[in-house]
């Protein structure tokens, strides 16, 4: 085997091209990569959407078919692209890394705010937690009266977390099989465990938070007589004994007279004898 040598700064240039030629090459999916990616979304019920970064490409996907389209940061400003995928008619999201207020209004002279999703995202790959600013996702809202998602570059998912806690309807993290591969951007993509966490917390979060009424359930109120406690007589008593502090306490069942309204019965006289652990009643005292 012999030696390749690069002598000029051109034959070098040519080597690097080609090299990035075949990288990308053997990145990409071709059409029946797609079409076998889209059968299996449908076959476990998901959306299939896909990222256009050109018009050869929108002319494919359009062939396949997607749910909805996203534009990356680096197209927010390609009026072009973007334009053409909004006569598609199909839901579009679209990044807002490295974009200014202007640049977003700009957006809405070629497309309607009618199924446009905008994306919180700060293009730097990983991004630090002190750049994550989330709190745009807020202002974004706000300044835009638009639905706000939020594409993460972060290490872990806490702040896909406290997106979701924001009020964020999308939810975009990188996926990878091993994150411990430092290859470009696995080290701060979600495995599928991390990834299960993430999806399980969005869809069960509603669930948690409950309808908020100070009035508990049903459910819950079928337990109160077994969690909270009665009064009990702390000792044997006999009849005409007048009822202490010291001659109560405070335990599990609640039979009898309710914990609360343990001073109805204080400096009563008993009617009747009783034995110690007995839960007490307001008829077993004189009025």
């Amino acid at each position: 085997a012999g030696h390749l040598t690069i002598k000029s700064s051109n034959q070098k240039k040519n080597l690097k091209n080609l090299l990035i030629k075949n990288f990308w090459k053997k990145m990409s999916l071709n059409f029946s990569q797609l079409k076998k990616l889209k059968s299996i979304t449908k076959k476990n019920k998901m959306d299939f959407i896909c990222s256009v970064f050109d018009i050869e490409s929108l002319n494919l996907l359009k062939k396949i078919g997607v749910d909805a389209f996203k534009i990356a940061s680096s197209d927010l400003t390609n009026h072009y692209l973007i334009s053409k995928v909004y006569k598609t008619k199909k839901p579009l999201i679209i990044s807002t890394g490295m974009a200014n207020e202007n640049e977003i209004k700009k957006l809405f002279t070629i497309v309607n705010k009618k199924k446009i999703f905008l994306l919180h995202c700060v293009s730097k790959y990983p991004c630090e937690k002190k750049f994550a600013n989330l709190k745009r996702i807020n202002s974004l809202k706000k300044k835009f009266n638009i639905s706000v998602g939020y594409s993460d570059h972060t290490k872990g998912i806490n702040a896909c977390i406290e997106a979701i806690n924001l009020g964020t309807i999308i939810i975009e993290k990188h996926f990878t099989l091993n994150s411990n591969n430092d290859f470009g951007d696995h080290k701060f993509s979600a495995d599928p465990k991390i990834l299960k966490f993430l999806t399980d917390y969005n869809k069960f979060r509603n669930l948690y938070l409950g309808n908020g009424n100070i009035l508990p359930s049903k459910s819950e109120l079928r337990f109160s007589k077994i969690y909270r406690k009665g009064v009990y007589l702390n000792n044997d008593l006999s009849k005409g004994s007048i009822l202490k502090d010291h001659h109560i306490k405070f335990i599990r069942l609640q039979k009898g007279i309710k914990s609360e309204d343990y001073k109805f019965i204080l400096g009563k006289k008993l009617k009747i004898s009783l034995k110690k652990d007995t839960p007490l009643k307001k008829n077993y005292f004189h009025r």
